[in-house]
């Protein structure tokens, strides 16, 4: 497939089409106006009018005796309506002023928490996606000049001038550090303009939401039993069940995938109280941990997709259940570095990993493999990390609502696991519950 370019800029490469007008956009273009992108609320306008048009040819004899009850029911109402009668003249003589608006009475401010600021925070980058800062360099160049520019040691954009002039040259700024190069050489290869800087830019949302977060307090005694749900069902209904019959409240984080092939789990996890992240759309390998043990970004992997896997996700479940999902998302795999971090926060999603050995292995399916764990040793190695290094305290465990084991599926373990931590003093709890300090 071709690589395409935004039409409004140029510049940036993007797989997004205008829903209406078919037109290539990037991610700064692009709106998420009723499950679909659009270039502009224009274009979206168009989609809805021409959806009205389609509805009204389809039931236009609906539509038109609906029109002519409205308009008697109108008409009716006028007609029997009694007359206004004006208000009373004050007197001749009266010296205060009737007030203009009522009075009104001022509340004091009591301040958010740190978590509440945090929700925020997510909520603001979501409704209004984060969008990249621009530098902009002024240079008057001549026609047959070459211009090129460097951003972080990548070149971004070169060119001929083609019009004797001042010319504009807009950067996309990204998060931290951007170190900024231009130089101009003129039609005889001569270097008539060289310029630098280096530009710092932050962002308070972004700085709630880039950091991938792992565990709770150590000082508190609680943990939370978390489960990724991919494109398999599995044992979603039975774990559901024991969650409930004990009485535990948690957080699943679900692919696109999984919100379209079953809906009806989907509705109960909400109706049970639970939490529910993203978990990208249909779970990809982000980096190229899979190949050399390191986590570089795969080849077909940008800002655009990262963010479309997530955005699609929410959209999804939006549609299914007239909600955004919580601001949490979960790398497939685990593969993640700190600039998609970013693309993720960029769009009001955190990272949550599991806390370092806690995954119970339970999509290990060979009972031969090293990694291989029955419920019964995952259980106990879970109760043994109460100890005075208090490493059980805050933990985030990872666990599967689908596993291609026949047997010893992982969810056998909660049954008896539950109520020993509670007979402990521990609480079962949502990650939302572990992130408030």
């Amino acid at each position: 497939m071709a690589k395409q370019f935004c039409f409004r800029h140029p510049e940036l490469s993007t797989r997004s089409k205008c829903y209406q007008c078919k037109r290539f956009i990037c991610v700064d273009c692009r709106q998420n106006l009723s499950h679909h992108y659009f270039c502009s609320r224009w274009c979206h306008t168009k989609y809805r009018l021409s959806g009205l048009s389609s509805r009204f040819r389809k039931n236009r004899v609906s539509f038109l005796l609906g029109w002519n009850l409205l308009l008697t029911a109108g008409l009716v109402a006028l007609f029997m309506k009694p007359p206004v009668q004006p208000p009373p003249l004050a007197a001749a003589d009266s010296t205060e002023a009737a007030p203009l608006l009522p009075e009104m009475t001022v509340q004091e401010d009591p301040g958010i928490s740190n978590f509440a600021d945090f929700l925020y925070n997510a909520k603001a980058m979501r409704s209004q996606p984060f969008r990249d800062k621009r530098y902009t360099f002024e240079v008057d160049a001549d026609r047959g000049s070459v211009v090129t520019i460097w951003h972080n040691d990548q070149t971004v954009r070169s060119e001929m001038v083609r019009w004797s002039g001042v010319h504009r040259y807009p950067v996309r700024l990204t998060y931290s550090e951007n170190r900024l190069r231009i130089m101009v050489w003129d039609r005889f290869q001569d270097l008539v303009h060289h310029d630098h800087l280096t530009i710092e830019y932050q962002n308070d949302g972004m700085e709630s939401l880039r950091y991938s977060f792992d565990r709770g307090d150590r000082n508190r005694r609680q943990i939370s039993l978390t489960f990724d749900g991919g494109s398999g069902h599995g044992s979603a209904e039975i774990i559901l069940d024991i969650l409930k019959k004990n009485n535990v409240i948690t957080t699943f984080f679900i692919t696109g995938q999984f919100v379209k092939r079953y809906p009806n789990v989907v509705l109960r996890m909400l109706h049970d109280g639970h939490e529910i992240g993203n978990h990208t759309y249909d779970h990809p390998h982000l980096t190229t941990f899979e190949q050399n043990g390191k986590h570089d970004i795969g080849e077909t992997v940008d800002r655009a997709y990262v963010q479309h896997q997530l955005l699609l996700t929410d959209s999804l479940f939006y549609g299914l259940t007239g909600q955004h999902m919580m601001p949490y998302w979960r790398a497939p795999y685990g593969e993640y570095n700190q600039e998609i971090l970013d693309w993720a926060a960029e769009v009001g999603f955190k990272h949550i990993r599991w806390t370092r050995g806690f995954d119970t292995f339970d999509w290990v399916a060979d009972t031969t493999s090293k990694l291989y764990r029955t419920p019964d040793e995952v259980s106990t190695a879970i109760l043994n990390r109460d100890n005075e290094y208090q490493e059980l305290n805050g933990a985030v465990v990872l666990m599967h609502l689908g596993s291609s084991r026949e047997t010893e599926q992982m969810h056998l373990m909660l049954p008896g696991l539950i109520p020993e931590l509670k007979r402990r003093g521990f609480s079962p709890v949502t990650i939302s519950d572990l992130l408030k300090r």
